[in-house]
């Protein structure tokens, strides 16, 4: 009997471990990591994304908004600073926009005068700021202003250019704008390499964005023959020289001041010896000067936002705003051709 009850026993032990070693391996397997494995080990990775974290990118305006955040993708947390309405002209920086760049890992800018607060504001962090600045226009072909004047048909009759000055206005055109990107991109890289790959393919399929842009461009507006116009200030300059147009003249020259009340009526004169009828003016900016040419040459005033607005589906991206603008040249054209 004792013989009996002790392989009884036995079996019993056996098809008990047969069922509980399987469930531990389980457990081993997918869930907790034995003592001294690494995760690799485990078979189980965390991605660098998750173990560094995201890069915290502050950017001044909202084409470099576009940029950043389309080129950096899930890697990276981007804030904006100038707010839906502003003008990077005429910006003054708050309390929380220095809280905001206390935590940043990285800086886009402009340059050339255009964002000069957020110079101000990183020069002001002092030892406190740990983060990178970057300056897009760097890599970027600048047009002077006295360049920018000279565009078109009608030019030097409006000169108002000052020794040396240069026109900020390169993300006007998409395809400094493809350039733009891959300096972010290369920023990136220079602070997270082992994840090179994905900010490369991240960069070409926006630039492939602005690729499509700039051939809609090209097709809407080659189909016009004038393209006349004036602005509120110059900030049109990249762009029509890439497409053709022609900037006849500027009413403000200094962008958040009152116009020369001569020098707007030396822009009449120039309007109607050309038979210019077309006033392009900026949400940044009152429109009253804009109107009062208008009705003295007999014109029309159309809206074109040169920044976008983040509060505006329409014109919440880069291209989606510049889409909205191409459709205020082509329907202002339309009335001249």
């Amino acid at each position: 009997m004792r013989k009996k009850a002790f392989m009884a026993l036995m079996v019993s032990l056996i098809i008990i471990g047969i069922f509980i070693l399987p469930s531990c391996q389980r457990k081993t397997d997918g869930g907790a990591t034995p003592s001294g494995a690494t995760g690799s080990e485990a078979g189980t990775t965390d991605s660098p994304e998750k173990s560094q974290g995201k890069i915290v990118v502050i950017t001044t305006i909202l084409p470099l908004y576009d940029i950043a955040r389309n080129v950096g993708g899930d890697i990276v947390e981007v804030k904006n600073l100038l707010p839906p309405g502003g003008s990077p002209h005429t910006y003054e920086p708050t309390v929380e926009d220095s809280r905001n760049i206390e935590d940043a890992n990285v800086i886009f800018m402009v340059g050339l005068g255009l964002d000069t607060w957020m110079e101000k504001l990183t020069s002001a962090m002092g030892e406190k700021g740990k983060m990178k600045i970057f300056t897009l226009s760097d890599g970027v072909k600048i047009l002077s202003q006295t360049e920018v004047e000279e565009i078109g048909t009608h030019s030097g009759e409006d000169s108002h250019n000052k020794e040396g000055a240069v026109n900020p206005h390169i993300w006007m055109d998409p395809m400094r704008m493809k350039k733009m990107a891959e300096d972010a991109r290369d920023a990136y890289i220079s602070i997270r390499p082992d994840q090179k790959e994905i900010f490369e393919q991240n960069c070409k399929i926006y630039q492939a964005k602005l690729d499509g842009l700039d051939k809609l461009y090209s097709e809407e507006l080659s189909k016009f023959k004038k393209k006349d116009f004036i602005t509120f200030h110059a900030f049109l300059g990249y762009l029509s020289k890439r497409y053709g147009l022609n900037e006849v003249a500027v009413i403000s020259t200094s962008p958040g001041q009152e116009p020369d009340p001569r020098h707007i009526a030396e822009v009449i004169e120039i309007l109607k010896k050309y038979r210019v009828k077309i006033v392009f003016a900026e949400p940044q900016f009152s429109p009253r000067e804009a109107e009062a040419i208008a009705r003295e040459i007999n014109g029309k005033v159309a809206i074109v936002d040169p920044i976008g607005a983040l509060d505006d589906p329409k014109r919440d991206t880069y291209v989606k705003n510049m889409k909205e603008n191409l459709k205020a040249f082509t329907e202002a054209f339309s009335e001249e051709n």
